[in-house]
């Protein structure tokens, strides 16, 4: 079980919490990087975010496929917040797939993004 920080009435797990902190804080060093390089900033920002709303679609409905005997039963549960109900790899291929679509789709090049 992850540590729960709890803010008066509001309990917020400290994992997921983590793990955003870094992915944005990882885009801002990517996105000052970047700038010394000549891309702009923004574009990776873009194509991060992408990347990531891409990889949280694409996991949970693998997720959702790969385990539908049980969602079947229980079809609300598709929409739930459950931060279990996710399948990396299928999640990661799509959001490599998505952030790389941004990147060929606005000419930028891979050596420098």
């Amino acid at each position: 079980m992850f540590p729960i920080l709890q803010i008066g009435p509001l309990a917020l797990p400290v994992y997921p919490l983590g793990v955003m902190l870094a992915f944005f804080v990882g885009l801002e060093v990517a996105s000052r990087i970047a700038r010394r390089a000549g891309v702009d900033g923004d574009h990776l920002y873009n194509a991060g975010l992408l990347g990531l709303v891409a990889m949280v679609a694409a996991g949970r409905l693998a997720h959702v496929i790969v385990f539908w005997a049980a969602y079947r039963l229980q079809p609300t549960e598709i929409v739930g917040l459950n931060a279990q109900a996710f399948l990396w790899g299928p999640g990661a291929a799509l959001g490599v797939c998505a952030a790389a679509w941004y990147i060929v789709r606005h000419g930028l090049s891979f050596a420098a993004v």
